[in-house]
């Protein structure tokens, strides 16, 4: 609300305020009823701004699922998928996860990897600080429409916990990764999610402590999966063990050669 200078309020009794100042304290008293429209700014519809390498870097089933969204009518990606297609992705996706509002999900996703490239800038207000808190709103959306007998709880809990551990709030980034695992032992996403956190955190011993439960309850191999198991066993200098896992990731189709290169070097230098 606008401050009125004391001297344009208190004019003497009998005596009307001039008309330069009647109008002042009338535009003043209006920015006070109406703030919204005083200081109005152009709405933004969410989903506006994802560049082109955001939208290919998503997979097929957010895709579809936010041209299937009121956000596609302004989006320049409007179009990209047929009327069929997107219908096919969608009932695939919710056979599959069952998440509801997954366009929140996915949106989600993009602030995240947004965060993740950012400096972590000191303030509460900062650009990063700002889509983390954007990832987690979005999530939230979801998650309070989404059933915990839903097939995607352990992915939804993952994206969850990797929001919150990114705005520094780890107790309840863990608490939804346990919820996840909790909810769906033999699913990857809390898992990785976790480790990935605790390999960042160059807490090795206790990522494969975590990828250990992960490999004695999951539901079947996969390259993610073994790629971290053999890191950490790598990072935990068992490298034949973590060759072995590793190459076993490559078989499944892990596209990232670097670590395996690496290993096989080191190994076949001390043969």
């Amino acid at each position: 609300m606008k401050i009125i200078p004391q001297n344009l309020l208190h004019a003497k009794a009998g005596r009307a305020l001039p008309l330069q100042l009647a109008r002042v304290f009338f535009a003043a008293f209006a920015m006070s009823i109406f703030p919204l429209t005083a200081n109005a700014v152009p709405h933004t519809v969410e989903g506006s701004d994802i560049t082109e390498s955001e939208w290919q870097s998503w997979p097929s089933w957010c895709k579809a699922v936010f041209l299937a969204s009121e956000w596609a009518n302004s989006s320049k990606f409007r179009g990209r998928l047929t009327g069929t297609a997107i219908d096919s992705e969608r009932k695939s996706f919710m056979a599959t996860y069952g998440v509801h509002g997954p366009h929140h999900l996915c949106l989600a996703i993009i602030y995240i990897n947004r965060a993740r490239s950012m400096t972590n800038e000191k303030g509460e207000f900062s650009p990063r600080k700002n889509l983390i808190k954007k990832a987690i709103n979005e999530i939230s959306y979801s998650e309070q429409r989404t059933p915990k007998t839903a097939p995607g709880i352990s992915l939804l809990n993952a994206y969850r916990g990797i929001a919150f551990h990114l705005n520094g709030e780890s107790t309840k980034a863990i608490a939804a990764w346990e919820e996840g695992i909790r909810l769906q032992p033999s699913k990857k996403d809390s898992y990785l999610a976790w480790a990935q956190s605790l390999i960042a955190d160059k807490n090795y011993l206790e990522a494969h402590r975590l990828l250990s439960r992960y490999d004695k309850s999951k539901e079947y191999e996969t390259a993610d999966g073994e790629y971290f198991i053999g890191f950490t066993l790598y990072k935990l200098g068992k490298k034949t063990e973590a060759k072995e896992r590793i190459d076993k990731a490559h078989a499944l189709g892990y596209p990232f050669p670097g670590l395996k290169k690496k290993i096989d070097a080191e190994i076949k230098s001390k043969k």
